[in-house]
């Protein structure tokens, strides 16, 4: 294999969160911070670099496929040996010598070292997979990142926090296929970190859990969420910006109303807090993603409104990054130089 280096974006869901991960239409856009992996020859052992930690481990490719580690790298780890065994069916890793695998994920996380709920495995999902696909001469495929993924995360989510890593930009993702979208126009938009990781793990396990145990009640409660969510998808193709800030109101009412009726916690003490703040401001406010914590969206018409309610937030102690959204995604190159 050639040295190679990839990279991928973070992500933050504008809409359709949970009503996603039943077949409901989603909308997520590409945030402009990049976790990257690097795949290169070396004359030592087999090993994996994580910069994050500064740490290193060896690991030998086992006679049945996988990998055996020297000692437990964690959840690197766990994300390198999700993607050796989805490639290795195909193709014969092993066979193409040692090699170090670097992985850098470290804008995804706070100077705290708290994950900043941007969808950071996702991210190193699809740059590891695209940089040993390319190492291996085959083209990166948005199929067998999200094969990998599904390996890492025990087949559980949506996928479309790796399709947007994937494909940058805007998009959408619903059971049947992913489809590009833009921005419409005069829609304004502010991503505010609550200062609270959350655990997405947990949001869906007690969502699954009240689904189990009361399944009439469940479909009863995400049916409107559906609804509201293919009204947003609808608007946002074609509707004035107006309008889309309407659907985008819905679909945050719809997603209390879910979370109340199924006792999950998205909308927790920060989000409501932000939430009163942006309608202060005329702004429609909801949680990205699995909610619980980590980013909210405000949304709104007027660029001034948004960058007053930034300022309330952060007098408040909440704090909004500077990064763009509809970046590009995925991009590989080769590598010009040792690994780091």
């Amino acid at each position: 294999m050639a040295g190679v280096t990839a990279s991928a974006p973070a992500k933050l869901v504008l809409s359709g969160e949970y009503a996603v991960l039943h077949g409901g239409p989603a909308i997520s856009a590409a945030v402009g911070v990049r976790a990257c992996a690097t795949v290169a020859p070396t004359a030592d052992s087999w090993s994996l670099r994580i910069t994050n930690s500064g740490q290193s481990f060896d690991f030998s490719p086992a006679a049945a496929g996988g990998i055996e580690w020297r000692t437990d790298p964690g959840e690197m780890g766990q994300l390198l040996a999700a993607a050796w065994g989805v490639l290795n069916q195909a193709q014969a890793l092993s066979a193409c010598g040692p090699h170090v695998v670097e992985l850098d994920s470290r804008a995804f996380f706070t100077a705290a070292g708290a994950k900043r709920g941007l969808g950071s495995s996702a991210a190193v999902a699809v740059a590891l997979t695209a940089a040993l696909q390319t190492a291996l001469g085959v083209a990166p495929t948005a199929a067998a990142c999200l094969a990998v993924h599904a390996a890492f995360q025990q087949q559980r989510g949506s996928g479309i926090d790796v399709c947007t890593s994937f494909h940058g930009g805007v998009i959408t993702k619903t059971a049947a296929a992913v489809e590009p979208l833009g921005w419409p126009e005069e829609l304004c938009a502010a991503a505010v970190w609550t200062g609270m990781p959350a655990s997405t793990t947990a949001l869906l396990s007690r969502m699954e859990a009240f689904a189990a145990s009361h399944p009439a009640a469940f479909e009863r409660a995400r049916e409107p969420l559906h609804v509201a969510a293919a009204a947003t998808l609808s608007d946002w193709r074609a509707a004035p910006a107006a309008q889309v800030l309407e659907s985008l109101y819905e679909f945050a009412r719809q997603l209390h109303r879910f979370d109340d009726d199924c006792a999950i916690g998205i909308w927790s003490a920060e989000h409501v807090r932000l939430e009163r703040l942006a309608d202060d401001f005329g702004l429609v406010y909801k949680p990205s993603g699995a909610g619980g914590g980590d980013y909210g969206l405000a949304f709104g018409l007027n660029p001034e409104r948004l960058e007053d309610f930034v300022l309330a937030a952060g007098a408040l102690g909440f704090t909004a990054p500077d990064f763009d959204l509809s970046v590009p995604g995925l991009r590989v190159q080769p590598l010009t130089g040792p690994a780091a």
